[in-house]
């Protein structure tokens, strides 16, 4: 009866550090998957985020374009992270020129993968006449593997679509 007894308090223990085991194992499992998740939405939310800064980039030029009666540029780098350069004329020595601008990113390891204007091809400037309109432009967006194609109009609020999927050009 000792040993029966002995081995049931083994086998007891056994048990024990099985289901210990077993449910470690769940747990990170459940931890790795919550973590792929939310890499997930954290692409998305930056995506958003991003489009949402460019349309207040736009925005600020059109409102700086206005208020002062002359044009202004906003510059996009292509299949760099997401900046904006800012950019109003200036006179030197009876030459316009565009000054050195205002710098402002707009997405952490978000990249501009094109630029297109409304009747043209690709293009890397938007440009914002005095009176504060420009032709309508597509931004495409990328952070891992996750797209944006954000639509810029001059009288309507920005759009933008996420995707999965990378653009088809037509």
């Amino acid at each position: 009866e000792l040993i029966d007894e002995t081995m049931r308090v083994r086998i007891r223990r056994c048990l024990t550090l099985l289901e210990l085991l077993v449910v470690t194992t769940l747990m990170a499992l459940a931890v790795g998957l919550a973590t792929l998740r939310l890499d997930g939405i954290g692409d998305g939310a930056s995506l958003r985020s991003a489009a949402s800064q460019m349309e207040r980039c736009v925005r600020l030029a059109q409102n700086e374009a206005r208020l002062s009666s002359t044009p202004r540029l906003l510059e996009y780098c292509s299949n760099k992270p997401c900046q904006l350069i800012l950019r109003r004329p200036q006179e030197t020595a009876g030459l316009w020129e565009w000054d050195q601008g205002r710098f402002f990113v707009a997405g952490t390891k978000v990249n501009i993968l094109a630029v297109l204007q409304e009747g043209q091809e690709v293009t890397e400037v938007i440009r914002v006449r005095a009176d504060g309109r420009f032709p309508s432009h597509g931004v495409i967006l990328e952070r891992h593997g996750l797209y944006a194609i954000l639509i810029l109009e001059a009288t309507e609020r920005a759009q933008y679509v996420l995707s999965d999927r990378p653009p088809q050009s037509s």
